[in-house]
Order: structure tokens, then C-alpha cells, then sequence
């Protein structure tokens, strides 16, 4: 009888101790369970200071996609050894998301990378490719900050200058520039890798006469941008191209009045005659290789990185990058990228 009261304690102190182990199980969510995500940034900073920034990374996206149905096991982040490194490697499926520039994107796009969303930056708003609305401070959004995902290539003159006016003129009448016009003066240009003051006014160029800056007969090249500025006030060169910031950069007492020695305002004398394609932004793009990336998943990661830089703790995590925030776009928003790249890809 008592060899059968132990056997019957035993027992109920087995089931109350498997019981408990039961209830200890963590509770069904229902979610989809994906094992694990990597995600890897291109090298446009020292490597240390994109992983330090982006180490609570994990933690968020984790937190985010389970609130939007799924349970990832673990998220790897590391940064490339280089842009084409990344690319690479969404190509093979070995990293499922890249944080990557407009051209490695284009290099890579549906052959390793699908586009997810489009970085936004702090930037003057102002969509439109007609010269003259670049001209006055007063229209709406020009002079004021906003969010953009993309910038554009100005051409500008300096009317204080009898070149200068004479461009001018023939833009504010409607007209045309020719060839002729562009190649009759000194141009003051970025090095052949900046976007706004080489590559994009190239395409321009390429776009209307098969030229590009490379074929202009007076050209000061390597510049920077406040630099250019400079030598247009000063007459060195007659047009000079930027971003649509340059003028605001250097409407400022100690440079526009100090160093350059000017009165008035900068929006006096500093004109655009022309306006480039857009620049576009980072991106965040998806392998194409990657098989656990389902139509679903994609959308919640693009719900959750939206959402997660609208908070200060997300948005410190990309700061290296200056994002500021992301939209859903569409490969086509990448054409012009494409075009530049196909400009010097000889």
C-alpha cells in the first residue's frame, strides 16, 4: 500500500512538473516564422561607424515585422567590402537585403536586386525642369526645407557678367541653348564622379548634342562647389553647375559678403539657364535570389523600415546615410540613373 501511495505521489509530481513546463512554453503567436534575414550596407563610411549606428537595427525590425506577422529567428547586419561586394551578394542570395546607391542598384536591378523603397533626404522641394522657376525665392517650397527623393543638376550664370546675362536673356525669351553656347565659354565643373556638377550635366549635354563636358573646349575642372561659386562671381568661368541648395549654401554674410566681396542678395545675381534629370537617391533593395522574401514578407519590411525612421532611435541607425525617411517608388524612377551610367560605362 505504501510502495502504491509513492508511486501515486511520484506520478502527480511528475505531471505538475510537466504541466508547468507546458504552461512556461511560450504562447502560439500565429505568425509566419522566417529563421533569419541578413541585411548589408554598402561601404560609403568606415565600417565602424555604419555598424555602430546600425546596431539596434535587429532589434527593431524584429520587434516590427512580428507586429506585422512575422517571427524572425535572428537578422544578421554587416557592411560590404565594396558596392559591387553588395551587389554580389544579393545576386547570389547570400544577403537578402542591401542598403545600396541608385547605380548599384541599376547594375543590379532585377539580376540580384528588386526595389523596395527609396530613401528620402532633407532637401529643397521643387519639381519642375523649367529653368525660370528656379529664379525667384518666393515661389513655394524653393528657399524652404522638405523631404526628396531625389535632387537635380542646375546650370548656373552669374547675369552680373556680360556672358552670363546674355545666357540669361535667352532662357527667360524661351529660347533654346545651342551647342554653340555652352562650348563658347568657361565652364567651371566637379570632379568626373560628382553627379550634380559632372555626370548629370554630361547627360544633359549627351541628351540634347551627343556632347559631354569632356568635349567642351574651356573647361576648370575638380572643383567643389562653393568653390565654382566663387569663380563664377568672379568671372573665371561663366557657367557652373550644382544642387539646388548651392546658392542658399552660400547666401550667408561671412561668403557671399566677406569672401566674395558681393552686396544684394545671391538670388540677384546667381541664375539657372538649364536643369538636369534627377539624381536619385539610396535605396533599399531586396535579392531577387532570396527565397524566403515572399510578396508578403517584402511588404511588411517596407511598412516596418517606413515606420521605423519615423522614431529618433530608427532614424540614428541610418544617419550615416542621412536618410531621413523612405517612400515605395518603382524601377522607372531609376531611368535617368541608368542613362547616366550607360553615359560613362565606355
Amino acid at each position: 500500500m505504501k510502495k502504491l501511495l509513492a508511486l501515486f505521489v511520484c506520478s502527480l509530481m511528475l505531471l505538475s512538473v510537466f504541466g508547468c513546463a507546458k504552461e512556461a512554453e511560450e504562447p502560439e503567436t500565429g505568425n509566419v516564422q522566417v529563421e533569419s534575414l541578413s541585411i548589408q550596407f554598402v561601404p560609403s563610411k568606415d565600417a565602424d561607424v555604419i555598424l555602430t549606428a546600425a546596431a539596434p537595427l535587429a532589434d527593431l525590425l524584429t520587434a516590427k515585422l512580428a507586429e506585422k506577422g512575422f517571427d524572425v529567428g535572428a537578422i544578421d547586419i554587416s557592411v560590404g567590402t565594396s558596392y559591387a561586394a553588395v551587389g554580389e551578394a544579393m545576386r547570389s542570395g547570400t544577403v537578402d537585403i542591401g542598403f545600396i546607391p541608385a547605380s548599384t542598384y541599376v547594375l543590379y536591378a532585377g539580376d540580384g536586386a528588386e526595389l523596395l523603397l527609396i530613401a528620402t533626404r532633407d532637401a529643397k522641394m521643387f519639381e519642375t525642369e523649367n529653368p525660370m522657376d528656379y529664379n525667384d525665392p518666393e515661389v513655394p517650397n524653393l528657399s524652404g526645407e522638405g523631404q526628396a527623393t531625389n535632387y537635380r543638376s542646375l546650370f548656373y550664370v552669374n547675369i552680373d557678367s556680360e556672358k552670363g546675362a546674355e545666357l540669361y536673356a535667352k532662357v527667360e525669351a524661351g529660347e533654346e541653348l545651342t551647342w554653340e553656347d555652352i562650348n563658347g565659354v568657361t565652364i567651371c565643373s566637379g570632379s568626373s564622379t560628382s553627379g550634380a556638377s559632372f555626370v548629370y550635366p554630361s547627360l544633359w549635354l549627351h541628351t540634347r548634342f551627343e556632347k559631354t563636358l569632356n568635349d567642351v573646349a574651356n573647361i576648370i575642372p575638380d572643383g567643389g562647389y562653393t568653390d565654382n561659386m566663387s569663380k563664377l562671381v568672379s568671372d573665371q568661368c561663366q557657367i557652373t553647375f550644382g544642387y539646388n541648395d548651392v546658392r542658399s549654401d552660400v547666401d550667408k554674410p561671412e561668403i557671399w559678403t566677406d569672401t566674395y566681396g558681393m552686396e544684394g542678395s545671391v538670388w540677384d545675381y546667381i541664375k539657372v539657364i538649364a536643369v538636369g534629370d534627377p539624381i536619385m537617391n539610396d535605396t533599399i533593395a531586396v535579392s531577387t535570389a532570396s527565397e524566403k522574401l515572399t510578396p508578403e514578407l517584402k511588404t511588411a519590411l517596407q511598412e516596418a523600415f517606413i515606420e521605423i525612421v519615423q522614431t529618433e532611435e530608427g532614424l540614428a541607425t541610418v544617419a550615416p546615410y542621412s536618410h531621413k525617411g523612405y517612400v515605395v517608388g518603382t524601377d522607372s524612377d531609376y531611368d535617368s540613373t541608368r542613362a547616366a551610367n550607360a553615359l560613362f560605362a565606355k
